[in-house]
């Protein structure tokens, strides 16, 4: 028979986890965001700021990385726009991300085609300063 002891243990140590999951800056479930392996040409961004910046293709590429780590992050919510990145490729195509603040700790949320995903703050911000954009408000 199972002691009281090791439920209460059990009990515990899957509530932590499950904690961990949730409050993570990172999602670990959920649907990748669809880029691809192609790397992007050109584009631009606006962060935090009125300032829109063309990027080059080695700005793209480090955001493009960045993004990646995204995940389905549930529905559109009616928060404002914060931000918005647009990705171009060589035959013509455009992926444009709006940025919006998340609703858990440590993330921001992307809407690109009509989805949400989440991802950690840190790491798009971080990519978009690699990239040479101030994500800093004065």
């Amino acid at each position: 028979m199972i002691s009281k002891k090791l439920v209460v243990l059990i009990s515990v140590g899957l509530v932590g986890l499950l904690g961990f999951l949730y409050f993570s800056p990172t999602p670990h479930f959920g649907s990748k965001i669809p880029l691809g392996s192609e790397v992007p040409v050109g584009g631009n961004a606006r962060a935090l700021s009125s300032t829109t910046v063309s990027l080059s293709p080695t700005q793209c590429e480090t955001i493009a990385e960045a993004l990646k780590t995204a995940r389905g992050g549930g529905p559109i919510h009616a928060c404002p726009c914060i931000g918005t990145i647009a990705l171009d490729y060589t035959d013509g195509r455009s992926k444009k991300f709006s940025l919006m603040p998340a609703h858990r700790f440590g993330r921001i949320d992307l809407v690109f085609e009509e989805h949400c995903y989440s991802m950690s703050a840190h790491t798009l911000f971080d990519a978009l300063e690699k990239a040479g954009i101030s994500t800093k408000t004065r």
